[in-house]
C-alpha cells in the first residue's frame, strides 16, 4: 500500500485496487463470459453469500481461458502498469474470482439468469453516482459490496460492459 501512496486502515488488508479501466474489447468480453459462464465452470466454482450476488472462485482451475487470459504477460503488464507497480499472481485460487451481481436467493435461480450476452442497458446516473469513487468509501473493506455501491456497480457494468474493475477479483456483469 505504501507504494502506491495509500494509507492502510487497521481494518484492511494491503490489497490495493483501481477504478475501472478498459480491458477487454466487447468480444472480448463476450469471450470471457462464455468462458466463465461454462456449466462445468458454474457446478465447481459457484456460491453466493447472500441473494442476489453470485460468487465465482478457482475459476482459473476449471477453465484454461480464464487461467490464460489473467497470466498472460501482456495482462500482466497491463494490471502492473494501472496499479503503478509490478505485481505477480500469489493466489491463485483468486485467479479471475468474480462477483456477479444478478437476480435471484439461490445458486440455482442465480445461474440459470446468466447470459454470455452482456446487458447494454443504459442506466441514468445521479451526479452523486457519477462522482462516487468505490475506493475511497471507508464504510466498506470492499467498498462495492456495500448496498449504495452494489447499486453503483451494477450501473456502471451496464454503462459499459467493455471495463473491469480490478481489486483481487475482476468485476463481470
Amino acid at each position: 500500500m505504501q507504494d502506491l501512496l495509500l494509507d492502510q486502515s487497521a481494518s484492511a488488508s494491503s490489497i490495493a485496487g483501481t477504478t475501472p479501466f478498459p480491458l477487454l474489447s466487447r468480444e472480448g468480453v463476450r469471450a470471457y463470459r462464455r468462458a466463465l459462464f461454462q456449466q462445468k465452470v458454474l457446478d465447481r466454482c459457484a456460491s453466493s453469500p447472500f441473494p442476489g450476488t453470485l460468487v465465482l472462485r478457482d475459476a482459473a482451475k476449471e477453465s484454461n481461458f480464464i487461467k490464460d487470459f489473467w497470466t498472460h504477460p501482456q495482462t500482466m503488464s497491463i494490471v502492473s502498469e494501472v496499479m503503478g507497480v509490478p505485481l505477480n499472481v500469489v493466489m491463485p485460487t483468486e485467479i479471475g474470482h468474480t462477483n456477479v451481481q444478478v437476480e435471484g436467493a439461490t445458486v440455482s435461480e442465480m445461474t440459470r439468469k446468466l447470459k454470455v450476452e452482456p446487458s447494454v442497458e443504459k442506466v441514468e446516473l445521479s451526479a452523486e453516482e457519477r462522482a462516487y469513487n468505490p475506493l475511497k468509501d471507508a464504510s466498506a473493506i470492499i467498498p462495492w459490496q456495500s448496498v449504495h455501491s452494489r447499486h453503483l456497480a451494477n450501473s456502471i457494468s451496464k454503462i459499459d460492459v467493455a471495463k473491469a474493475m480490478i481489486l483481487i477479483l475482476t468485476y463481470v456483469s
